[in-house]
């Protein structure tokens, strides 16, 4: 999709913090929105301000062309993200919005003078050892996979409507996923934290650790219990690790 031509802002602040120190900017998953964050913006100290990403396509993005790649997609986020806000800003990106993420963060690093807080990758393998799904993204495949991956997807995938009405922006993302390329260049600058559930099946803690690759900053790795979607049912503990990354980037930079 060459011609992607956002029509609207992809953030949105569930719980605005004009006042707050730091706005964390949080990616969703494959197939995700930026409500997923919903939980993580009403939990979130008043020092920090969560702004989740909405993709296009979906929710109140409904109907706007997808992007073609994740380096489209970064680059509308990228955009976005220097339109106004001067704060300090951290990111944190779950399994596909973890490309996003990086992607966006590299952009960041080449035009911002101050370097991001704190870069936080959640359920993904580093971008220079990015692997594909295996798919051939037919119906029962991309079912079996959620399922596999386990969360609240997985359950509401067992409903035919539901399923049906998801399956193109989730079959859409999944291929966003598979055709990312990496392409050296400058590391991030930023302390980067790499997190994962003990459960999770398709990526575990070595392959986390190879994050480690892609900053000259502070580097460290957190396990939490559950799946690839650990954080719908972690929020306070992962809350606990964005709020501590946040501080110890604040630390550094200052």
């Amino acid at each position: 999709m060459a011609d992607f031509r956002p029509r609207s802002s992809p953030l949105r602040v569930f719980v605005p913090k004009p006042a707050a120190a730091v706005r964390l900017v949080c990616f969703p998953h494959a197939g995700g929105a930026a409500s997923s964050f919903h939980d993580l913006a009403h939990a979130a100290p008043p020092s920090i301000e969560v702004t989740a990403v909405q993709y296009p396509g979906r929710q109140d993005r409904f109907g706007e062309p997808m992007a073609g790649s994740i380096a489209l997609l970064a680059a509308e986020i990228g955009a976005a993200l220097h339109n106004g806000d001067a704060r300090p800003t951290a990111v944190f990106g779950h399994s596909m919005g973890a490309l996003a993420a990086f992607e966006v963060a590299r952009l960041w690093n080449a035009t911002s003078a101050r370097p991001l807080v704190a870069f936080v990758a959640s359920g993904c393998n580093a971008p220079s050892r990015a692997q594909p799904t295996g798919l051939s993204f037919s119906d029962q495949e991309i079912r079996d996979y959620v399922r596999r991956l386990g969360g609240s997807g997985a359950a509401a995938f067992g409903r035919e409507e539901v399923f049906r009405f998801a399956l193109p922006v989730l079959r859409h993302d999944l291929r966003l996923n598979d055709g990312y390329t990496y392409h050296p260049g400058p590391p991030l600058t930023s302390p980067v934290l790499a997190v994962v559930g003990d459960r999770d099946p398709v990526v575990g803690l070595p392959e986390m650790r190879a994050w480690r690759l892609h900053t000259t900053g502070a580097f460290d790795t957190a396990v939490l219990p559950g799946d690839h979607f650990y954080l719908e049912n972690q929020t306070a503990r992962l809350l606990t690790l964005l709020t501590g990354a946040v501080a110890g980037g604040e630390a550094v930079r200052a």
